[in-house]
């Protein structure tokens, strides 16, 4: 069962390839798509792994918070 309500909106991946990295990129895209979750009266929710400590201060910049820490796991197949 999901914890999520029908009004959140979860973004997966934001991601800028390294020769495009600290452009600002990532900011504006970011902003127009919760820009526009907004509009819509929608929460947009992000995941980002603990250590992108770039990624959470842009994040937490544009007025992000963390709601709960939880942990991933990498399976691969063999």
């Amino acid at each position: 069962s999901s914890s999520s309500a029908a009004s959140d909106v979860y973004k997966r991946q934001v991601v800028t390839h390294p020769n495009y990295n600290r452009k600002g990129y990532a900011k504006q895209l970011i902003k127009q798509t919760t820009d526009k979750i907004f509009a819509e009266k929608k929460i947009p929710i992000l995941h980002v792994e603990e250590n992108n400590v770039h990624a959470i201060k842009l994040y937490e910049h544009l007025g992000f918070i963390t709601r709960r820490k939880i942990k991933f796991c990498l399976v691969e197949t063999i």
